[in-house]
């Protein structure tokens, strides 16, 4: 019989079959839903949004109702986009077993998510686009990728930690990290 107080190291869980493939899906299927959600309450509520982007040009600030309708709505997309995050994780955790896949699929959603949005930005036709104010330089358009990829980064690791925290609930009981813990 195999004594538990004179362990041998924990060995790591073994990889599901297919687990990066599974990983992949399950954050591109999240960051797909998450940009539909995003879109759909954009141009759901386009002629408040239209009224935000284009009070941005000029010194006359959109009203209050408007302002607090904007980023009422925007607060409640960022909030469906972590609990997507979360979940991400949590399901990748609970097929693989293994905690890192749930931090690439949680990752996967958000910068999905940040890709939308900007995309959204940048289309003229967009409720959200806010056009552009003057000449451009080749540094600012440097700076400005610089900045997004920077962004994006962000984003990805804020969806990323959640993902880990969602895989790591759905791999609490699971007898290797058990071991560890102890």
């Amino acid at each position: 019989m195999h004594d538990l107080n004179h362990t041998q190291p924990p060995e790591p869980p073994e990889a599901a079959e297919n687990g990066a493939l599974y990983t992949f899906i399950t954050g591109l299927a999240g960051g797909i839903v998450l940009a539909i959600i995003n879109i759909v309450i954009i141009l759901a509520n386009a002629s408040a949004f239209r009224q935000i982007s284009q009070s941005a040009g000029t010194n006359v600030p959109a009203s209050g109702d408007v302002a607090g309708l904007v980023g009422g709505l925007q607060c409640m997309v960022i909030i469906i986009g972590a609990l997507i995050s979360f979940f991400a994780g949590f399901f990748v955790g609970k097929r693989t077993i293994q905690r890192r896949l749930g931090f690439y699929a949680g990752a996967l959603v958000g910068l999905l998510f940040f890709l939308s949005n900007s995309v959204m930005n940048l289309l003229p036709i967009s409720p959200t686009h806010v056009p552009n104010s003057g000449p451009t330089s080749s540094a600012g358009i440097t700076i400005g990728v610089m900045f997004l990829i920077l962004v994006a980064a962000i984003y990805s690791v804020i969806a990323g930690l959640l993902g880990l925290l969602g895989a790591r609930i759905a791999t609490g009981k699971h007898p290797y990290y058990q071991r560890q813990a102890r």
